[in-house]
C-alpha cells in the first residue's frame, strides 16, 4: 500500500498519477491474487485505503459516487479496478484454467484433484452433476447438507467466488 501512498502524493500531475497506479500499483497484486496469498477481503482493505487517496488526487469530494473512479474507461469515466471484485474473477479464472490445460498431465492433476476435493467435502463419489452442483456452490443437495472441510483450495475458493459472482459451471461434457 506504500507504493500507492507514494504514487498518490507524487509531485506527477493528477492524471499521471492515475496511470501510474493502474500501471504499478494494481498490477503488483495480480501474483497475489491468483495464488490466493490474498483474500478478498484483504483487497476491501485495500481498496478502502486508496479510494480516498484517488479522489483527493483528482480533487473529488469523498462524497463522489465510486462508479467515477471505478466505471469503464470507455464510457470516460477512470477505469480504476476494484481489487476486491477481481479476486473472485481471479479464483474462478484459475479453476477454469486448470481444468482445461493444454498440458494434459495439469489437467489430469487439476481434475484428480477436484474429484478428490469434492469426495472430501461430500462424502460421495463425484458424478459429473454432482461435480457441477459442488463448483456451483449447491449447499441443498444430498451430500453437501452439514459438511464441511476443514482447509481451502483452489477448488473452495473457486466454489465461493462463483456464488458471489452469480456465474454457473457446466463441466459434464468433460467428465464423460
Amino acid at each position: 500500500m506504500l507504493l500507492g501512498e507514494k504514487i498518490v502524493k507524487s509531485k506527477l500531475a493528477p492524471w499521471q498519477r492515475i496511470d501510474a497506479l493502474k500501471t504499478f500499483f494494481f498490477p503488483a497484486f495480480v501474483f497475489h491474487m491468483r495464488t490466493e496469498q490474498l483474500t478478498k477481503g484483504d483487497m476491501k482493505v485495500i481498496d478502502d485505503f486508496i479510494r480516498p487517496l484517488i479522489k483527493d488526487t483528482l480533487y473529488l469530494d469523498e462524497s463522489t459516487a465510486n462508479e467515477y473512479l471505478y466505471g469503464s474507461s470507455k464510457s470516460g469515466l477512470l477505469g480504476i479496478p476494484k481489487l476486491a471484485e477481481e479476486v473472485d474473477v481471479m479464483m474462478v479464472d484459475n479453476a477454469f484454467k486448470l481444468l482445461i490445460s493444454k498440458d494434459q498431465r495439469i489437467q489430469e492433476l487439476a481434475w484428480g484433484d477436484l474429484l478428490l476435493h469434492a469426495r472430501k467435502r461430500t462424502g460421495l463419489d463425484p458424478s459429473p452433476s454432482l461435480i457441477e452442483s459442488f463448483l456451483n456452490g449447491v449447499q441443498d443437495e444430498e451430500g453437501f447438507r452439514h459438511t464441511s472441510c476443514p482447509y481451502s483450495s483452489t477448488w473452495s475458493h473457486a466454489r465461493s467466488a462463483t456464488s458471489r459472482l452469480g456465474i454457473k459451471w457446466r463441466c459434464r461434457e468433460y467428465l464423460t
